[in-house]
C-alpha cells in the first residue's frame, strides 16, 4: 500500500438497516428538513475540513509529502467532497426513508425558538475552522467543569443519537470507501482487499466506540456551551422520542452515505505511486 494511501486512510480514521428504500417525500421536503436540522450547513463544511486535515496530517508526518502530491490530494478532496455532491446524496437518502407522518412533530421542534437556537449552535460547531485538537482540548475543559446534572444531559444526548457508534461506523465505512476508490483507479489489487480492511477495522470497533464516547461528550459540551440546561434537557427529550430518534437515524444514514460515496471518489483521485516510487 502506498504511503499516500496510508496517509489518507489515517486522516479519515481521525475524522471520523435504515428504513425501506422507497421514495416517501419529495426532495424539496427532504431539503427543508436537512436545512432545519443543520445538516445542510455541516455538509457544506466538509471539504475545507478535509483539506485542513490533510495539511495538518502532512505537517505531522514523519515522511514528507511532496508539494505536488499535496496539491493533487487537495484537488481530489475539493472534487469528492464538493458541497453540491454531498448534499445531493444526502437529499436522496433522506427522501427515500422519510415519511410524511414525521413532518408535523419535526417542524414543531425545529421551527421553535429553542430548536432554532440549538440548530444554530450545532451549525457553528460543525462549520468551525478551529483545529480539532484545540476544539477537543477546550471541550474537555468545559465538560470537566460542568456540574453532574449538566453532564448527565449531555450523556442522554449521546445515548439518544448513538453518536460514538455512528462515528465508529463512519470511520470504518469511509476508510473502506477510500480503499475501494484507490483499487478501482489502479485496476488491480495492491495490498489488503477492502474486505480485509473492513474486517480489521470492525475488529477494532469496540475500542473505537470507547475512544469516541468521551470525545463526543467533550464536543457536545463545547457545542452547547451557551445553551441553558432547561433547553438542553428538552432537546435530549426530543432526541429520545420516537420522531427524534427516527429522524436522527435518517440523518446519520444520509451523512454516512454522502461521506462514503465521497470517500470512494477521493480514493480514486489519490495520486498513485509509480513503480519504484516511495509515494
Amino acid at each position: 500500500m502506498s504511503r499516500i494511501l496510508r496517509f489518507a486512510l489515517t486522516l479519515m480514521a481521525l475524522l471520523g438497516a435504515h428504513g425501506v428504500a422507497t421514495a416517501q417525500v419529495g426532495k424539496d421536503v427532504a431539503e427543508e428538513m436537512i436545512r432545519k436540522s443543520g445538516l445542510w450547513e455541516q455538509l457544506g463544511a466538509v471539504a475545507p475540513q478535509v483539506k485542513a486535515g490533510l495539511a495538518d496530517a502532512a505537517s505531522r508526518s514523519r515522511s514528507p509529502v511532496a508539494a505536488a502530491d499535496m496539491d493533487k490530494l487537495g484537488r481530489a478532496a475539493e472534487s469528492a467532497y464538493a458541497p453540491a455532491k454531498l448534499r445531493a446524496t444526502a437529499l436522496a437518502a433522506v427522501a427515500r426513508v422519510m415519511a410524511p407522518s414525521q413532518l408535523a412533530e419535526l417542524r414543531a421542534w425545529y421551527d421553535s425558538p429553542r430548536g432554532k437556537a440549538i440548530t444554530a449552535a450545532e451549525e457553528a460547531a460543525g462549520t468551525s475552522s478551529r483545529r480539532p485538537e484545540e476544539a477537543m482540548r477546550d471541550g474537555m475543559r468545559v465538560l470537566s467543569a460542568a456540574p453532574p446534572a449538566r453532564q448527565a444531559i449531555l450523556a442522554r444526548i449521546s445515548d439518544a443519537t448513538r453518536a460514538p457508534e455512528a462515528m465508529a461506523n463512519l470511520t470504518i465505512n469511509t476508510a473502506v470507501a477510500i480503499q475501494q476508490g484507490v483499487l478501482r483507479s489502479q485496476g488491480q489489487q495492491n495490498g489488503p482487499s477492502s474486505a480485509d480492511l473492513r474486517a480489521a477495522l470492525v475488529a477494532q470497533k469496540p475500542q473505537m466506540i470507547q475512544a469516541f464516547s468521551r470525545a463526543v461528550l467533550a464536543s457536545f459540551a463545547m457545542a452547547y456551551a451557551n445553551i441553558g440546561d432547561e433547553d438542553l434537557d428538552r432537546y435530549a427529550t426530543f432526541l429520545a422520542s420516537k420522531p427524534g430518534m427516527k429522524f436522527n437515524g435518517q440523518c446519520l444514514l444520509a451523512f454516512d452515505r454522502a461521506l462514503t460515496e465521497a470517500g470512494r471518489a477521493f480514493g480514486q483521485g489519490i495520486p498513485i505511486a509509480r513503480p519504484g516510487s516511495t509515494t
